[in-house]
């Protein structure tokens, strides 16, 4: 005797027996809101690594001109010339490993990796002028309007409230002038 196969309801089949999805509720707005400020962070993170790791290329580019300018220039053969040569060498091939280093190339590539990884889930991190650290807007054709609706809206009320909490704690711990006489 053979055991009956279980049957696998095909995505089709689910939603035509419950054709309207769940209401979202605050519990989902809480995590986007949360999933959002982890990817700004990340965000903030690589674009001061990538300033960093920039400034070193900066540098390490300056002293390999800076080599290359006192070999062109120097007129005598002195014996500590071909150091110089060595040096550049050395250091534009420094140059050259750390700008294809993976450290490099993944602050570049972060946030393509990013909407590649949301293009399922219809959202999108866009990072421009006006939004330096990064907005998740969702596609807004296929996202229902009262899912990215409500996480605006959620959203603003989160950063009031914020906003509040920290003004109130700010204006308790000022010390308060004593009146004089």
């Amino acid at each position: 005797m053979s055991r009956p196969r279980a049957t696998v309801d095909s995505g089709d089949e689910l939603l035509r027996r419950n054709p309207l999805p769940p209401q979202p509720n605050a519990h989902l707005y809480k995590d986007l809101l949360i999933f959002e400020e982890r990817l700004k962070q990340n965000v903030r993170r690589l674009k001061r690594k990538k300033r960093k790791y920039r400034l070193q290329l900066g540098c390490l580019l300056t002293i390999i001109m800076y080599l290359l300018l006192l070999i062109f220039l120097e007129t005598n053969t002195k014996p500590w010339s071909f150091l110089y040569k060595y040096a550049v060498v050395a250091c534009s091939l420094t140059f050259y490993w750390q700008y294809k280093s993976r450290k490099y190339t993944q602050t570049t590539k972060y946030i393509p990796q990013v909407n590649h990884s949301l293009r399922i889930f219809n959202m999108r991190l866009d990072v421009n002028s006006t939004h330096r650290e990064g907005k998740l807007n969702f596609f807004t054709d296929r996202v229902p309007p009262v899912i990215s609706d409500g996480f605006q809206a959620f959203k603003a009320l989160y950063f009031q409230r914020k906003r509040s909490m920290s003004l109130a704690s700010k204006s308790e711990t000022q010390p308060r002038k004593p009146k004089s006489s």
